[in-house]
């Protein structure tokens, strides 16, 4: 059985900072995994973007999670990986809250 993720298409990431809500991320020159990436650093907001090609543009937020103590707390119910690869990112404070935006092929 094929896994859905192997089989979707992603955007180019030079294409991705062409689209407006994407244009102060930054795109790393090669992926990291998330949990190896921000260790001991805690955040209180991570959100998911999808790379999925949708036409022209890409699926985008896809998720929510909580990073304390290098251990990763779903705020939406799902689920998601530590070791997720990170493309790109963008850091924002809500509130007073330090939040991260994440481009990911996979979570």
């Amino acid at each position: 059985m094929t896994d859905y993720m192997d089989t979707a298409e992603y955007m180019d990431l030079n294409k991705v900072l062409l689209l407006d809500r994407y244009k102060n991320f930054t795109i790393l020159d090669e992926p990291v995994v998330f949990c190896e990436w921000q260790k001991d650093n805690n955040i209180d907001l991570v959100q998911l973007h999808s790379l999925q090609d949708c036409g022209g543009d890409i699926i985008g937020f896809c998720g929510i999670f909580e990073w304390k103590n290098n251990e990763l707390k779903p705020l939406d119910g799902d689920s998601y990986s530590k070791y997720t690869e990170v493309y790109g990112y963008s850091w924002f404070f809500r509130d007073d809250k330090k939040c991260l935006d994440i481009l990911v092929k996979a979570w």
